[in-house]
């Protein structure tokens, strides 16, 4: 199965209470900096911040969201002066998917104290190309980011000794389900989006500039046939909140409409659109009803 078709399904709350062990034994003295480049085995303990890898929808409530690690997943490895090293593969915790070890070999120079940050499954952010399901946000669009200390250098048996790594979103999530007047479905063909203050992001590099959602350019959640239902991946760098602009594509109409909104990352966002006017020219915002919630708080998001 592919990264995260074997995760979509509803699950019930589960407690994430694993601990988490220690890695190799090392035998050179704390400090110690290998004095050139050569190959080094890695293991390090992954578990949750604030979450971890894929997401999943369910719940007693329906309105939990999970995350967890799949065997072999990917995480690409950054020295702090930006060096792009090998990535290390997921080997998940038995009975617990919250908890992987990351495992793998580092190809470099390094020093006890030195901090590695960690990318699952790259560095470079993009969050074009969604298509409002859970499975691909999952699979394309959960980016993490940690990082790990070289804690004691082996020299003689090849290890490195890393700390803990813990977790954390890139980006918040939403759903949102869009009805007419009475309640009834709108099938959406597509929604653009962007906001006022200028960065919600379309694309960003490890180095150089990051491109941002416009009117022009909106970011456009394109599902692959119509449906009521889009679950899509949001990260807006403004730091504070702002006016965001959608466009519903729903037939030949178009809806625009607007909301204040200050997403953060790692929370979970439930709505609901109301658009009275399906059928009619829909440009008008007072056709348009717009609920939406924070799930991450009230202990309805489970990490």
């Amino acid at each position: 199965m592919n990264a995260f078709s074997r995760l979509l399904r509803f699950v019930p709350a589960v407690s994430l209470a694993l601990g988490l062990g220690a890695s190799c034994t090392p035998t050179e003295e704390p400090g110690t900096q290998t004095e050139s480049p050569r190959t080094w085995q890695v293991a390090i303990n992954a578990g949750p911040e604030v979450g971890t890898r894929a997401v999943s929808v369910g719940g007693n409530n329906g309105q939990t969201i999970y995350t967890n690690w799949d065997q072999g997943d990917k995480v690409r490895v950054v020295k702090s002066d930006g060096t792009q090293l090998e990535q290390l593969s997921a080997d998940v915790s038995a009975g617990n998917t919250a908890y992987a070890t990351l495992t793998g070999t580092l190809t470099g120079t390094f020093s006890v104290g030195e901090v590695l940050s960690l990318y699952y499954h790259e560095a470079k952010l993009d969050y074009t190309g969604q298509n409002g399901t859970v499975s691909s946000v999952s699979a394309n669009y959960s980016f993490l980011d940690a990082s790990s200390t070289v804690k004691e250098v082996d020299a003689g048996g090849g290890f490195l000794k890393m700390s803990d790594a813990a977790f954390s979103h890139r980006q918040a999530f939403f759903q949102l389900r869009f009805v007419d007047n009475d309640n009834n479905p709108l099938l959406l063909e597509s929604l653009g989006i962007y906001a006022d203050g200028g960065k919600l992001v379309m694309t960003k590099p490890l180095v150089g500039d990051a491109t941002y959602a416009t009117a022009g350019v909106p970011l456009t959640i394109a599902p692959a046939s119509a449906t009521d239902q889009l679950f899509f991946a949001l990260r807006d760098e403004n730091g504070a909140s702002n006016t965001y602009h959608f466009k519903a594509v729903i037939g030949s109409e178009e809806y625009n409409f607007e909301r204040d909104l200050n997403p953060q990352s790692g929370h979970f966002y439930l709505g609901m659109i109301q658009i009275s006017g399906a059928g009619e020219n829909g440009d008008s915002l007072n056709n348009v009803s717009f609920y939406i919630a924070d799930y991450s708080s009230g202990g309805t998001l489970n990490w």
